[in-house]
């Protein structure tokens, strides 16, 4: 944080609204009575934490509770990702939890709460080192209320205005859960902490995109979700089928008139799933707009024409229509191949038998070299 004395002019300034919102946050804590005190640490390193959580205890005799929002946000498949880049994201939410568990042994806390995420639940594509992350603070958490100490794991989903949604842009139509509004979080998060609850996600769902993504969900719907979702799959089948009949709609670009079959039939599954009437077929897939959920509506539908092809990370390593129909058409042309291969060792075996019955029946051969051929 800067020195106080700069906030005036960086708030005057405006160019940085993160830091603005931030310092102007924390002058409406100190207008109500309250006293804010900013400190910067690494939270997964105990050397950097120690003298920080020991001066606050020398300050003000104890401390009473804990919010540990700390969190780097993951991105990437872990196939390739670098071991340092995976440390990165889980360092802290598990190390800098336990630091802040260790340094705070001796204090009787009135509660700890740590900022999860629905990623713990929902998982997602690239984000498999920030799910890891978010499921350990709901597992510490488990743990300590097993030991009758208060500690609550909330899996938030995205916030609108403030936060990781904030800074990577996520938006309704990419969340199975609505953004929640700031006051909106605030008056959940006295909630919770007044009954105790861990392990909640508090948000309303999106039934729209829960519909599409219900069958690749790791967990049961309850049955009054599940009848919600009746409606939104009658739509959406309705409106799939209303799309089928409308591919030539479909404005194409980026490669001229010739266009492979495959090409077509993927840009209409672009088209539908990103709800798009004009496609680039060279832009990839996240720049048109797709995200994880989108990606696995994605998968369904190619699953339907071309079964068996395409898993969910080569629709991000091959994102754009051209790069997905030709691995396709590689694809299918190396089974064709293989098949064409198979059937060609198969018929000259056919014929070399046929030619060893020939030779036994006039006599050529007799039994005993007719079975030293077919051992060799």
């Amino acid at each position: 944080m800067p020195d106080q004395s700069r906030w005036d002019d960086i708030i005057a300034d405006g160019t940085d609204l993160k830091l603005c919102r931030k310092l102007k946050s924390i002058r409406a804590i100190e207008s109500m009575g309250s006293k804010v005190d900013c400190y910067s640490c690494e939270v997964s390193d105990l050397n950097s934490m120690e003298p920080v959580i020991e001066e606050i205890k020398q300050k003000y005799g104890t401390i009473n509770g804990v919010f540990h929002c700390a969190g780097v946000a993951g991105d990437g498949f872990l196939f390739r990702k670098e071991a340092n880049i995976f440390k990165e994201v889980l360092a802290p939410k598990i190390n800098g939890t336990w630091v802040i568990n260790h340094l705070t042994r001796d204090v009787d806390l009135d509660f700890t709460i740590l900022f999860s995420s629905i990623n713990s639940i929902f998982g997602g594509a690239g984000q498999g080192d920030y799910t890891a992350a978010n499921a350990y603070l709901d597992s510490f958490a488990y743990m300590q209320n097993k030991q009758g100490k208060n500690t609550l794991s909330i899996n938030w989903p995205a916030w609108d205005e403030v936060g990781i949604a904030v800074d990577y842009g996520i938006t309704d139509e990419s969340s199975i859960f609505r953004l929640l509004t700031v006051e909106r979080a605030i008056s959940v998060l006295e909630e919770i902490a007044s009954n105790k609850l861990t392990n909640i996600i508090p948000g309303t769902l999106n039934m729209k995109l829960l519909a599409f993504a219900k069958d690749e969900l790791s967990f049961e719907l309850s049955e009054q979700i599940k009848n919600k979702l009746i409606d939104k799959n009658r739509t959406k089948n309705e409106a799939e089928k209303r799309r089928r009949t409308d591919t030539e709609d479909i404005v194409l670009k980026g490669k001229g008139e010739l266009y492979s079959d495959t090409e077509k039939s993927i840009a209409q599954m672009y088209s539908m799933v990103l709800d798009m009437q004009e496609l680039d077929l060279y832009e990839s897939f996240s720049a048109m707009g797709g995200d994880s959920i989108m990606a696995t509506q994605l998968l369904k539908l190619i699953n339907q024409q071309y079964p068996d092809i395409v898993d969910i990370s080569d629709i991000f390593t091959y994102s754009s229509v051209v790069e997905l129909s030709e691995y396709i058409d590689k694809q299918l042309n190396k089974d064709h191949q293989q098949e064409t291969e198979e059937d060609t060792a198969e018929n000259r075996l056919e014929q070399e038998l046929n030619n060893l019955f020939d030779d036994l029946e006039n006599g050529k051969i007799n039994i005993q070299e007719g079975l030293k051929i077919l051992e060799n």
